[in-house]
């Protein structure tokens, strides 16, 4: 072996022996955050957290103020909602008062402690959209919502956003499903998937470090 070669074969192992201190320093800090410690050396679990956390505050707040805002609307300024019918559908309705099922929305536009519509929203909604504690849908909002595309707690779906969320892509803080990514689970995939649509997810998630291998001379 020439000297040339031995330098840049000492080089190279005196950098590996660096990364790895720094990659045990990494994971004593994120074991004393309270985080796990078994994570892709490209994602950043703090970061990722405090994302997925305010991505689900922010849709979880979008949706009640829709339903807030829909309830105003139609006890302060019911004539602003046409008393319109498509077949034995109501455009609007609220807990029954259109459509004659009182405690249950029914209509294209439905709020009540069970709706059915195009867009339902209520404790169990079932709709095109759905928001609601027991939402099922195309796009489905809620503590346990199961859709296409599901959104909460124990969201179930082809796209599955959540606390405990299962699906095809899933984004959670401990998911399951094909491709996730979670603090118990980093797939590549999942994670270029997601970062075309949640903003900020770039600051959790980097290109994976290119894998360095020396064979012996």
């Amino acid at each position: 072996m020439g000297d040339g070669e031995q330098k840049s074969a000492q080089e190279l192992a005196e950098r590996l022996q660096q990364l790895e201190w720094e990659n045990r320093r990494l994971r004593d800090a994120v074991q004393e955050a309270g985080l796990p410690a078994d994570v892709a050396a490209w994602f950043d679990p703090a970061e990722f957290r405090r994302v997925v956390n305010r991505a689900q505050m922010l849709i979880g707040v979008g949706g009640t103020v829709a339903i807030m805002g829909f309830m105003l609307v139609f006890f302060f300024l019911p004539d602003v909602l046409p008393r319109v019918n498509l077949g034995p559908m109501p455009l609007f309705d609220l807990g029954g008062m259109r459509s004659g099922f009182f405690g249950f929305g029914f209509g294209v536009f439905a709020v009540g402690g069970l709706s059915i519509g195009g867009v339902a929203m209520g404790g169990g909604a079932v709709g095109l959209v759905a928001f609601g504690g027991g939402a099922m849908g195309i796009v489905a909002t809620g503590g346990g919502a199961v859709g296409f595309i599901a959104i909460g707690g124990g969201a179930v779906g082809y796209i599955a956003i959540g606390g405990s969320a299962f699906g095809k892509y899933v984004l959670a803080e401990h998911g399951r499903g094909t491709h996730v990514l979670a603090l118990n689970r980093q797939d590549e995939e999942a994670a270029h998937f997601f970062r075309r649509f949640i903003p900020g997810l770039g600051r959790a998630v980097s290109r994976p470090l290119p894998v360095m291998q020396a064979e012996a001379i």
